[in-house]
Formats: structure tokens, C-alpha cells, sequence
């Protein structure tokens, strides 16, 4: 069976430009990896932050450990700020 060079230029022109589609392709979803990583690693770090000066509050208010103490912290927080301002 014959086949010619010009067919198989063609295929492997055809190959090469899939290749290069393909690698674009994978560039891609990888930044989109890699901006999707950066995102929830600054989410992580935001919680983990806000997540500590909640207790800080708590401790510093004496709620560590009570039953619905972020309640209890909101209205002591603004029992206190309502004093301040009188």
C-alpha cells in the first residue's frame, strides 16, 4: 500500500497544530488551577484570621466555653459601645 508524502505531511501538520491546541489547552486549566489555589489559600488565611480575633473577643470578654457565647459577646459588644458613646 502506497501513501503518499503529501498525505503524510498533512497528518503531521494536522498533529503538530492538535499538539499546540492541546498545550494551550493545559496552560490554561493550570493557571485556572493555580488562581483557584491562591483564591482559597487568601479565604483560608481571612477565616483563620477572623476566626482568631473571634476568640480573642470571647476570651477578652470572659465567653470562652458559654453555651451561645457569640450572642452573648454581640450584645455585651454593644452594651459597650453604647456606653462609650454616652
Amino acid at each position: 500500500m502506497f501513501v503518499s508524502i503529501f498525505s503524510l505531511k498533512e497528518k503531521y501538520k494536522r498533529l503538530k497544530n492538535e499538539n499546540e491546541r492541546l498545550k494551550n489547552l493545559l496552560i490554561l486549566k493550570d493557571k485556572t488551577i493555580n488562581e483557584s489555589f491562591e483564591k482559597l489559600k487568601f479565604e483560608t488565611k481571612t477565616n483563620s484570621d477572623l476566626n482568631r480575633f473571634r476568640i480573642e473577643v470571647l476570651d477578652i470578654l470572659g465567653l470562652i466555653g458559654v453555651h451561645k457565647n457569640n450572642e452573648l459577646a454581640i450584645k455585651e459588644i454593644k452594651r459597650l459601645k453604647e456606653k462609650e458613646w454616652e
